[in-house]
């Protein structure tokens, strides 16, 4: 069980990437808007931080693109607010904390547990996909070195570049559908919809 959910079966978070403008968090907006007397703050470098470190690289790669880079150094969220599993969200976060909120989740510890998967074997094709196109180019830098060759009688067996290139041109793409699918279908599963019902008391809380 994971401890960042407690002792219930879930638990909805809202993930705050802070600034020098917005350094901390309303708590009191916060529980006025939800209509709770208690809240749980965290700081993504705290008590939690092994736990919140692949949910700050899930939305990471949910703004990069999954194939787009090899590291997670982007700034990510750097609070986070727990709330029970009964709480509801509205329009009125949105209104109050567009600036800041970098998303909002439900997670159970089926849902971590998942993602932790996800994440790790997305990192291993990555690493294939990394291997296989260093493969590659030292594999047309060799040819062009052998192209130079001085006394080099066999040109007509050396393949063009662009035959390598080819050879390698879908590498790994049933693969990189798979996970980009499961990585989709799991941000489907954990994200804390936004209920659009609100009263005109609560759109004028936000305001």
């Amino acid at each position: 069980m994971h401890s960042l959910i407690g002792n219930s079966t879930s638990a909805k978070f809202i993930f705050f990437a802070l600034d020098d403008v917005t350094p901390t968090i309303d708590e009191k907006k916060i529980k006025n808007l939800f209509a709770v007397k208690r809240i749980n703050v965290y700081q993504r470098h705290g008590h939690y931080s092994s736990q919140l470190g692949p949910i700050n690289n899930f939305f990471f790669l949910k703004r990069q693109g999954i194939f787009e880079s090899q590291s997670y150094n982007d700034q990510g969220f750097t609070h986070v607010v727990r709330l029970d599993q009964d709480c509801e969200l509205n329009v009125t976060i949105e209104l109050a904390f567009s600036d800041t909120v970098m998303g909002c989740l439900h997670l159970n510890d089926d849902l971590l547990k998942s993602l932790n998967t996800i994440l790790d074997e997305l990192s291993e094709l990555k690493r294939h996909i990394g291997a296989v196109e260093s493969g590659k180019n030292r594999f047309l830098s060799n040819l062009n070195e052998i192209r130079e060759l001085k006394f080099m009688r066999n040109q007509f067996l050396i393949p063009e570049n662009q035959v390598v290139v080819d050879i390698f041109k879908n590498y790994a793409l049933a693969e990189r559908q798979s996970i980009q699918q499961r990585f989709n279908e799991w941000y489907q599963l954990a994200q804390w919809k936004v209920n659009p019902i609100a009263s005109n008391d609560e759109l004028s809380q936000a305001a």
